[in-house]
Order: structure tokens, then C-alpha cells, then sequence
């Protein structure tokens, strides 16, 4: 029972109750309504009794008519409708999971800068839905950068918080070059990608946050094993701060 329903039903309680007292105060028996002395003021007792089915009638149908037709209506907060707690009723989520490129299909330097804008493509959907299973299945679990973005959202949601319309725009890829192979294994490649990154509008632990842009650089060691692309490590830093 939420705490309006339940702030509802206990008001129609105490009414019940006060109106007990003042019955047995005036000598008639609230349960039976007849004088407790069994004398004249036996028709006096009847319309008691008749007050008193009243009273839990409408306890009753007042609680049903709230289960019925549901909770009250809280309104609206910024389009969103306001539920009984006061957070923000999540929006249905529409998003599709993005689908790997052609191009991770192979290793070389196209599939490297694939999996770099797909990382990216990813980590959004992610923050616009809750799901990180697309996230997790391109990164290592070494991949410290990636396990905390990985945490963040799943974190984020576990809370009842909730992002939507989250994406990220490449504006430029600034750096594709191959890793030293003793130090990083075979098909490995360093990726740094410049993007604008339009952070999700939604309810979090400030409330209601509208949507923002951010100019960021993102570097990213990816590497083949033969078969899958995967995220080795990564870094990630507002363009401005970036020398």
C-alpha cells in the first residue's frame, strides 16, 4: 500500500474510532447500537448503528475505489509523470541494441576503428537502458575503464535512476596505429577518437537532469585474437583538457 492510500485509510480509521468513543461516552453500544443500560434509547442506538456501517462502508469502498482505479495523480514534472515517492516514471524504453559492423568481422586497422565507434555506440545504449550486455561483450575484464563505465550504469539503474536519449557523434579520428606486438599481443591497435558526447537526459540522484553536450577525446587500446575484436583499456577526457 503506498503511503497516500495508507495516509487515506487511516484518516477514515480514526474517524471510526472518534466516532466509537463519542457513541460509548453516550452510552450506546458502538457494536450492537443499543444503550448499554438496555433502557429508552433504543431508537437513538439504531441511527448509531446506522452512523457506524456508514463510516466502515466508506473505509471499505474508499479503499477499493484507490486499488481499482489506481494511485491518485501526481502530475507532471518536466513531461514525465510524477509517481507517489516523487521520482520520475521511466519512459518506455525504445532502443534497439546496436549491431556489430561488417567491418569487426576481419582484423587491421578498419576493424580497430569499427570497434572503437561501436565501443562508443555501446556504452550509450547502455546508459539509455540499463542493459551492459552489449558493453561487456566487447571488453576484457581487465579492461579497468570499461568495468567501471560497466559498474556506473548498472549501479546507476540498480538505484531506480533511468537515461534516455544518450549518443555520441565521431567528429574525428585523430590516431590509428599499430601496438608493439611483444607488449600487446598480435593485432593490437591504439584508437583515439574525437566525439560529441550527448550525455542522457533523466531522473538521477539530483532529480530531474535535462540533457547536455560534451567535446570529449576518448583513447582506446583494442586488439583481434583471431576471431572477436575486444577492448584492452581506455581513457576518456573532456577535448579542452587535452594539450
Amino acid at each position: 500500500m503506498s503511503p497516500v492510500v495508507r495516509e487515506y485509510v487511516e484518516g477514515l480509521r480514526r474517524e471510526a474510532l472518534a466516532r466509537d468513543a463519542e457513541l460509548r461516552a453516550r452510552g450506546i453500544d458502538p457494536y450492537k447500537g443499543t444503550p448499554v443500560d438496555g433502557g429508552p434509547r433504543r431508537r437513538l442506538g439504531a441511527r448509531a448503528l446506522a452512523v457506524l456501517v456508514v463510516l466502515v462502508a466508506a473505509v471499505s469502498v474508499g479503499a477499493y475505489v484507490v486499488f481499482l482505479r489506481g494511485e491518485p495523480d501526481y502530475g507532471m514534472s518536466h513531461g514525465y509523470q510524477v509517481q507517489s515517492d516523487g521520482s520520475l516514471k521511466r519512459p518506455p524504453v525504445t532502443d534497439k541494441a546496436p549491431e556489430q559492423p561488417e567491418e569487426m568481422s576481419a582484423g587491421g586497422e578498419t576493424g580497430a576503428k569499427a570497434t572503437a565507434r561501436y565501443y562508443l555506440k555501446a556504452r550509450a545504449y547502455a546508459w539509455n537502458t540499463g542493459d551492459t550486455g552489449p558493453l561487456k561483450s566487447i571488453s576484457e575484464e581487465s579492461c579497468v575503464h570499461c568495468q567501471n563505465a560497466i559498474t556506473h550504469v548498472e549501479e546507476f539503474y540498480a538505484h531506480g535512476y533511468w537515461g534516455t536519449g544518450g549518443y555520441n557523434d565521431v567528429t574525428e579520428t585523430q590516431i590509428v596505429r599499430s601496438l608493439d606486438e611483444n607488449e600487446f599481443g598480435p593485432g593490437a591497435y591504439a584508437i583515439q577518437l574525437r566525439f560529441d558526447e550527448h550525455m542522457p537526459k533523466g531522473y538521477t540522484s539530483n532529480g530531474y537532469v535535462d540533457a547536455t553536450v560534451r567535446d570529449t577525446i576518448i583513447k582506446l587500446h583494442v586488439h583481434w585474437d583471431g576471431s572477436a575484436w575486444r577492448v584492452m583499456e581506455g581513457a576518456a577526457e573532456n577535448a579542452e583538457d587535452v594539450k
